[in-house]
């Protein structure tokens, strides 16, 4: 099975579509991310899905991001 969504977790609260394609656009192409909320109060929550153009970026990702770390104000991220 070939997917093109990738589930990040530990996404700064601060960080926006921008932020995503810095850190992850050196995989591929991003086609759009979307951000968890949570439903009673709209509020952001520190996870999301990075929806690559093809599979081949996601898998890329996906093996890279197992050696990734993130960094939002000095601390680790992921």
């Amino acid at each position: 099975v070939k997917v093109k969504s990738v589930f990040v977790d530990g996404i700064p609260s601060n960080w926006t579509d921008d932020n995503v394609k810095q850190n992850f656009g050196r995989f591929g192409e991003i086609e759009r991310t979307i951000f968890a909320r949570d439903i009673a109060s709209a509020k952001r929550k520190d996870f999301a899905f990075v929806n690559f153009v093809n599979p081949e970026s996601a898998s890329a990702c996906v093996e890279a991001c197992q050696e990734l770390e993130l960094l939002d104000e000095d601390r680790k991220v992921i």
